[in-house]
């Protein structure tokens, strides 16, 4: 961690992308400030640009210039972390409190990307499943005169249902897993310019949902079982 004024703490993209190491000196784009690095952390990006950490006073001389010791300087917000937020009092009716994640949202731009991007995946993925669902369908319609043949044999129409239904779930799990495996795979060799992120909880309710729609699927393909005629399946 930093402990004096122009040292900084780096996301670790820098170090991944540029070759930054410890004790490099940076210097500030527009400044003739430079300021050393003394730490990374990780996921510390504003949109995809890496950011760094520092003291407030060296921020102040990077954003608006050195200052002298008797100004104040110059804060725009203050984060508290180890209070409670609902016990903050606001004595300034020009300041304005707000929980990490409210501060988030009311960045510009933010919300905008963030609901362009989260319709894009949620089309994406209703359209993926629609058609992994109608696929199993004809995938199983396909196959009427093996089943026409089974039910000839005295094989039960709900026999049939429950094997058709239990294939379908083994298949589309294996298919989703294998695409699964690919995904993770594919984030750890993607370099450091490629703005990703692996959400876990995202991912697998991504694979519940394709699993689930394979299944519905086939369930429909259970109706269609159910009204084959052997005769002429057969014929």
């Amino acid at each position: 961690e930093f402990t004096e004024d122009y040292e900084v703490i780096a996301d670790i993209s820098l170090q991944e992308e540029f070759g930054i190491e410890l004790g490099d000196v940076l210097k500030m784009a527009g400044s003739e400030l430079e300021v050393k690095v003394v730490g990374f952390t990780e996921d510390a990006k504003f949109n995809v640009a890496p950011v760094l950490y520092t003291t407030v006073s060296t921020y102040q001389d990077v954003r608006f210039g050195q200052i002298d010791e008797s100004e104040e300087g110059r804060i725009s917000a203050i984060i508290a972390r180890d209070e409670s937020f609902s016990d903050i009092e606001l004595n300034n009716e020009d300041l304005r409190s707000y929980s990490i994640e409210e501060y988030i949202e009311e960045i510009p731009g933010y919300m905008a990307q963030v609901l362009t991007f989260g319709l894009m995946i949620g089309f994406l993925i209703v359209i993926a499943a629609i058609v992994i669902g109608i696929f199993m369908y004809v995938l199983t319609v396909q196959k009427s005169s093996l089943f026409g043949v089974m039910k000839a044999q005295g094989i039960s129409t709900a026999y049939i249902a429950k094997s058709v239904v239990a294939q379908t779930f083994i298949l589309a799990a294996v298919g989703v897993g294998i695409g699964l495996i690919l995904t993770v795979g594919t984030a750890f060799v993607l370099p450091a310019t490629v703005p990703y992120s692996t959400n876990i909880i995202f991912l697998a309710v991504i694979t519940g949902m394709l699993i689930l729609f394979a299944v519905l699927g086939a369930f429909f393909s259970v109706r269609a079982i159910a009204k084959i005629d052997p005769l002429e399946a057969i014929g």
